[in-house]
């Protein structure tokens, strides 16, 4: 396997393939991190909404992917050693590092995460991975477990914490499932300008009804729900407008991002905490380059470990799955 990394810019994809997915996630991320900095150096209320929109397009993404995967291979197979190459490991390398470099200690991350898993969006999707594993692995039928994730989500709605704001992109790991087990992309491709008209109205009109109702709602759960339900069509408009529109030659410009998103999720805080000593566009504009270099590299390693640990099975040898555990 060659351990080159190639961007071409893209022009096509087709619907929630692994270009497209990259060009959503790309304009996701970096809305989030606009949402940080506007929020943070300069006080402008309500970004948290957009970050969590993010986090919400971020898992749909996820949900549906790891379905996919599960289609495509029949099976589990590698799941958990693919989960803690792509996700676990990353989290604790950075964890580790910065808790190093900031505060003398290795170990530091410990009180923050004793998990290693670096904030409330990965904690939230990797307890989505263990709900996923433990349905598809012991229940057969389609139904029964898009019941029992959607259930287990509803569970841990009720129970998790109203100041968790990661509390919101519970249903959007399911939903992103169902997208693929009922293989809805098929039909969404072969709408015609009516139906991609209705269904762009649909989404919309769902995201401001779920809006203006959460607006104006201060229920415990209720109005947390109604927030689940705006972000989850808000991602939806994302997802399916650059799809429709992907004649526009705009969006390749957001694929490195988005093949980088987990990186720049991973490092954003660390890299901004280090260099934005005072808040003027010059500071954040360094801080920003700094971010992307660091995480184009996180990314490069990352692809090249999986590489690796690919080759390694294919020659039948003990791959990394051993090397983490004995």
């Amino acid at each position: 396997m060659s351990s080159k990394i190639e961007i071409n810019y893209i022009k096509q994809y087709r619907l929630c393939d692994k270009d497209h997915f990259a060009v959503v996630k790309g304009i996701s991320i970096l809305a989030a991190l606009a949402a940080y900095i506007f929020g943070t150096y300069w006080d402008i209320p309500h970004m948290y909404h957009i970050r969590r929109i993010a986090a919400v397009v971020f898992a749909l993404c996820s949900g549906y992917g790891l379905s996919e995967s599960f289609r495509r291979k029949g099976g589990l197979i590698h799941y958990w050693e693919n989960r803690m190459l792509k996700t676990w490991l990353p989290s604790l390398v950075v964890m580790v590092a910065f808790s190093l470099f900031l505060q003398g200690s290795p170990f530091a991350w410990v009180t923050q995460s004793p998990l290693g898993l670096k904030g409330s969006f990965v904690q939230v999707i990797f307890g989505a991975y263990i709900a996923f594993w433990v349905v598809f692995q012991f229940v057969e039928k389609t139904s029964s477990r898009m019941v029992g994730l959607f259930a287990i989500a509803g569970i841990a709605f009720c129970v998790i914490s109203e100041d968790m704001g990661m509390k919101v992109i519970l249903p959007a790991f399911p939903l992103g499932v169902l997208f693929s087990q009922l293989g809805l992309k098929y039909k969404v491709r072969e709408f015609a300008w009516k139906g991609k008209v209705v269904l762009m109205l649909i989404c919309s009109a769902a995201g401001i009804g779920s809006w203006l109702l959460a607006s104006r709602i201060a229920m415990p759960y209720v109005s947390t729900a109604l927030w689940s339900i705006c972000y989850a069509a808000v991602a939806a408009v994302l997802i399916f407008g650059t799809y429709y529109a992907q004649r526009l030659p705009i969006f390749g410009v957001f694929v490195p991002f988005g093949m980088a998103s987990y990186a720049l999720y991973l490092l954003y805080d660390y890299v901004f905490y280090l260099i934005v000593r005072q808040t003027s566009w010059r500071m954040i504009g360094i801080a920003f380059a700094a971010l992307c270099v660091a995480a184009a590299i996180l990314t490069v390693l990352r692809e090249l470990l999986v590489a690796w640990n690919q080759k390694l099975r294919r020659k039948k040898s003990p791959h990394l799955k051993g090397a983490l555990w004995h």
